[in-house]
């Protein structure tokens, strides 16, 4: 049964075009999204992926935001 929210470290790959799980795991720290090791590598959830840039579900931005997506 799959969860729903969760990026596993496939879905991560095919967002960030990236294979290496230690590639994946620089990207997130380097964009500030928390993440957690699994067996086949790192994953999150959109729920802490939105957090990354101050996103609130249903309720929109809860600040602005100088994030900017980075690429490792």
């Amino acid at each position: 049964m799959a969860v729903t929210g969760v990026l596993t470290t496939d879905d991560l790959r095919g967002i960030l075009g990236k294979e290496k799980p230690s590639a994946i795991e620089r990207w997130c720290q380097q964009n500030n999204v928390r993440y957690f090791r699994g067996p086949d590598g790192p994953f999150t959830t959109m729920d802490l992926l939105h957090a990354s840039v101050g996103f609130i579900p249903n309720r929109g931005f809860e600040q602005e935001s100088d994030n900017e997506w980075r690429d490792a």
